[in-house]
């Protein structure tokens, strides 16, 4: 009798165990990250000269931007006036991104060619405002991440900026990835920042309590050499895990806990 109603119980037990399982997923699922790919070969065309315009990238100086290929990265926005150039781009039927108020984080990721110390700055807008990007530095090629008006540079402390050189004080083309912590440091969010897979900042305290990422509409662009550009944007969001997942992954824990 005992070996029977165990027996039983251990076929309830592998009956009970993959239905929570796939339950505990299902919900994980919804719950996942979602990623917005801004490409400009795909966005904007592979013809050399080709206006970024035609993607309804707007500003002053706006013509001066161009698809380019050149030092190693293909079809890269140049800025062709050698000078300071904004650009932004509002999010349209053509490309658009959200952040919803329940993602706690965040990432960006970019390809660059740089050609010595240049400026340059690929980042989220709100309209023609910057809320959160990364970038390089005039002069000392300090990678920096910029939030609002501020920027946080790879060699310095906080905004300062550092003795350098920084990571692209060289030229070349540059993998750039920003991984944001929106809930650290109390809501005033984390940054690490990567340049080829190396971590450049490490937990860096963004000062995000008064940044409102939900209002995110659309991209911001800056350059001021023909030499220095992004290949495009991506950007990936994940949303806390869900109430009803949490209590399913805890159900299959305790269950786990006591077949030991």
């Amino acid at each position: 009798m005992m070996k029977t109603h165990t027996k039983k119980n251990m076929m309830k037990t592998h009956t009970i165990l993959p239905a929570l399982i796939l339950s505990a997923a299902a919900c994980l699922s919804q719950a996942s990250a979602a990623t917005y790919v801004y490409d400009f070969a795909t966005q904007v065309g592979t013809t050399n000269g080709t206006l970024i315009s035609t993607d309804n990238w707007t500003g002053t100086g706006v013509a001066d931007w161009k698809i380019a290929d050149g030092g190693g990265l293909t079809d890269y926005a140049s800025n062709t006036a050698d000078t300071n150039r904004i650009t932004t781009r509002a999010n349209d039927a053509n490309f658009t991104y959200s952040i919803l108020p329940t993602d706690t984080h965040l990432t960006l990721e970019t390809t660059v060619r740089v050609s010595g110390s240049k400026n340059w700055t690929i980042a989220l807008a709100n309209g023609a405002n910057v809320l959160i990007g990364v970038g390089g530095n005039f002069g000392d090629g300090d990678a920096y991440i910029i939030r609002g008006g501020s920027r946080y540079f790879e060699t310095g402390t906080g905004t300062s900026t550092g003795p350098g050189p920084g990571s692209f004080a060289s030229a070349g083309v540059f993998d750039v990835r920003l991984e944001l912590d929106l809930l650290a440091n109390s809501g005033n969010g984390s940054g690490d920042l990567y340049v080829n897979n190396v971590k450049v900042m490490d937990g860096r305290n963004l000062g995000l309590g008064s940044t409102d990422m939900t209002t995110a509409n659309g991209l911001y662009m800056r350059s001021n050499h023909s030499s220095v550009g992004v290949d495009g944007l991506t950007i990936t969001t994940v949303p806390e895990p869900s109430s009803t997942a949490l209590l399913g992954l805890g159900g299959l824990a305790l269950i786990l806990r006591r077949r030991k």
